[in-house]
C-alpha cells in the first residue's frame, strides 16, 4: 500500500470494499478509518481526493458464496451496499462516490439485460457492457467535473477491440452512468 501511494503524486486515490462484504458495514470499521489515515499520511499530494468505488450487486444467478448473506437477492444486496455507502459518507472524510453499483442497476432495467446481468460469472463485470458502463461511471464521476465536460455524446464504442459496442449498447451504458452520477443511490429507469 505504501509503495503504491508514494509512487506518484496522485490527484485521486480510490478505495473500495470487497464485493461480498460491501453491503455489510461491520466489515468497514474501524479499518476504513485506519486506511484513510494511512493514505493521508503517505500520500505525496496533501490535496489528494480520496474517492470510493461503489461495488455492484451480484446477478440473480450468482453462485458466489457470500451472496447468501443477502438472501441471494440482487435487490437486497444493492440496497445494503447503498446503505453502507451512505453510512461511509457520514463516518469518513470520503465525499466522492463512484456509483458503479447504481450504474449497473440502472443498466439492468433495460431490455439489453440478460441472465448474467452484465457479469461474466454472476459477480465480475463482463468484458463488454459491464466494464464499459463502469468506465463511463468513472469518467462521469471523476473526469467530467474536473474538465467541465460530460460523457454525453462520447463516441467511444471500443471499435477494433474484442468487445465492440453497438451505438445502442454504448448509449445505454452512458445514460446509466450519467443517471447514477446524478442520483448516487437511486435506480433510475426510463418512463
Amino acid at each position: 500500500l505504501h509503495t503504491g501511494i508514494e509512487d506518484e503524486k496522485w490527484d485521486i486515490i480510490v478505495l473500495q470494499q470487497q464485493s461480498g462484504k460491501s453491503g455489510w458495514y461491520l466489515t468497514y470499521q474501524p479499518w476504513l478509518t485506519q486506511l484513510i489515515e494511512i493514505v493521508r499520511m503517505h500520500s505525496t499530494n496533501a490535496g489528494a481526493c480520496i474517492a470510493w468505488q461503489q461495488t455492484w450487486s451480484y446477478a440473480k444467478t450468482s453462485k458466489h458464496g457470500e451472496f447468501s448473506r443477502y438472501g441471494k437477492s440482487g435487490k437486497m444486496m444493492y440496497e445494503s451496499i447503498v446503505n453502507c455507502n451512505k453510512q461511509l459518507m457520514e463516518d469518513s472524510q470520503i465525499n466522492v462516490i463512484i456509483p458503479s453499483g447504481t450504474t449497473v442497476q440502472n443498466l439492468r432495467q433495460t431490455a439489453l439485460c440478460d441472465s448474467l446481468e452484465f457479469t461474466r460469472d454472476g459477480f465480475h463485470l463482463d468484458y463488454k457492457m459491464g466494464r464499459y458502463a463502469a468506465a463511463c461511471t468513472w469518467f462521469q464521476a471523476l473526469v467530467a467535473p474536473s474538465l467541465k465536460t460530460t460523457l454525453a455524446g462520447n463516441p467511444c464504442r471500443l471499435a477494433d477491440t474484442k468487445y465492440p459496442l453497438t451505438d445502442e449498447e454504448a448509449l445505454a451504458c452512458q445514460l446509466a452512468a450519467r443517471r447514477a452520477c446524478a442520483r448516487l443511490f437511486e435506480i433510475t429507469v426510463d418512463k
